[in-house]
């Protein structure tokens, strides 16, 4: 309203001028309508002053309010970033349990085969050495028995062991118990 009424006296002051510059004597009009222009836009921008402080005042209140949010964000960040760094090191810890786990459990079942290896040669070094003993039991049994391929009708054929003392055993069948 305050505008208005400022506008108002503004046009009303230049025709008073304007009827200064025609012969008239409205000059003391003319300066009384200034004077009253003024006080309208004084008391205009003292009314605008206060709007003003309001407006500060509200948007102060805004930005302690973003303010706020931007700092709860930072500290969110801060956390996130704080977690980030705890799983990723507790992550590294159980790697490295695990990697050394593992190369414990390695090393187990390397031991472990090695032990069956061993197993193995020792029980392939004691069937070669008892089949080395069952040929000489053989061979000692055979004059007493006679020819034992005979009696069965050639059904059975013999065996021979060859190189029982190098550690292997090599069969030969003689004869075919097909024929």
């Amino acid at each position: 309203m305050d505008g208005k009424l400022f506008w108002l006296i503004s046009a009303a002051l230049l025709v008073a001028i304007g009827l200064a510059f025609k012969g008239y004597d409205s000059m003391i009009a003319a300066l009384g309508l200034v004077l009253l222009a003024l006080i309208t836009l004084k008391f205009s921008m003292d009314k605008s002053g206060g709007v003003a402080k309001d407006i500060r005042a509200d948007l102060g209140g805004r930005l302690s309010t973003v303010d706020g949010m931007v700092q709860d964000l930072t500290k969110a960040f801060k956390e996130q970033a704080d977690i980030k760094d705890f799983t990723l090191g507790a992550l590294e810890k159980v790697k490295g349990e695990i990697r050394v786990e593992v190369k414990d459990n390695l090393d187990k079942m390397a031991e472990k085969t090695i032990e069956l290896e061993n197993g193995v040669n020792q029980m392939k070094r004691t069937f070669s050495a008892a089949f080395a003993s069952l040929d000489d039991r053989v061979r000692a049994m055979e004059p007493q028995t006679g020819n034992l391929a005979a009696s069965t009708g050639d059904l059975a054929p013999e065996i021979k062991l060859q190189g029982a003392d190098d550690g292997y055993l090599e069969l030969n069948h003689e004869g075919n118990p097909a024929e």
